[in-house]
């Protein structure tokens, strides 16, 4: 008798919970978000940078282990290299050269508050 209860909780616990699954499934759709934000702390010691101003570019984005520059640096003579610090750090300075002298036009511009803070929102992912 006790092993017939067992066996019908048993099989009613596991209909539920394929249930649940299947309504989960359905129900939620789960994604990354297409966009982000990005904050940059200017500070030196203890002591807050206020503003400061910062401009960002959307320099390019990863594609099948690759990375695939955006317009206007793909037009550069450019290459990433093995993705280390170092190389992203030569590539930035690289890249901060043609900025300056095409005139390339920055994503966002901003100045950190009282705080040493720069918010950019709505960035696309790259």
């Amino acid at each position: 008798m006790i092993q017939r209860l067992i066996c019908r909780c048993s099989a009613l616990l596991c209909a539920c919970g394929l249930l649940m699954w299947c309504i989960a499934g359905t129900l939620w759709y789960v994604s990354a978000a297409d966009t982000g934000s990005l904050t940059i702390v200017s500070a030196q010691d203890d002591a807050v940078i206020s503003g400061m101003e910062w401009s960002i570019y959307y320099v390019g984005d990863m594609d099948d282990e690759k990375f695939v520059f955006a317009p206007p640096f793909d037009r550069y003579y450019v290459s990433v290299g093995d993705m280390s610090a170092s190389a992203l750090t030569d590539l930035a300075s690289t890249l901060s050269v043609y900025v300056r002298l095409d005139h390339v036009q920055p994503l966002q511009t901003n100045k950190t508050d009282q705080h040493g803070r720069a918010v950019y929102d709505g960035l696309k992912q790259g």
